[in-house]
């Protein structure tokens, strides 16, 4: 699976020596997060091999997932007040 991230990396990265690439800011963090994803997982699964099969990993993969789009909304929305102020001064 990191194989083909870093396919799609190399692609993107084409696309925007090219500049045609159609990616915001925000899709291109979220992009860059799929390895610390991929890592997360592998550390979970890695130290709850012995236990229930994929309750706790899933758990926790979601739990992730959930907390860096939380994050990545929150800096959006700071960023976007931030540039209405700089636009009413």
């Amino acid at each position: 699976m990191l194989t083909v991230f870093q396919l799609l990396a190399k692609k993107q990265i084409k696309k925007l020596q090219l500049g045609t690439h159609n990616m915001t800011t925000v899709q291109f963090k979220f992009f860059n997060a799929i390895p610390v994803l991929f890592l997360v997982a592998i550390v979970v699964l890695a130290v709850f091999k012995n236990t229930d099969p994929l309750v706790l990993p899933v758990v926790v993969i979601g739990l992730a997932s959930a907390l860096l789009f939380i994050f990545a909304k929150i800096k959006k929305n700071k960023k976007s007040k931030k540039v209405t102020q700089n636009l009413a001064e």
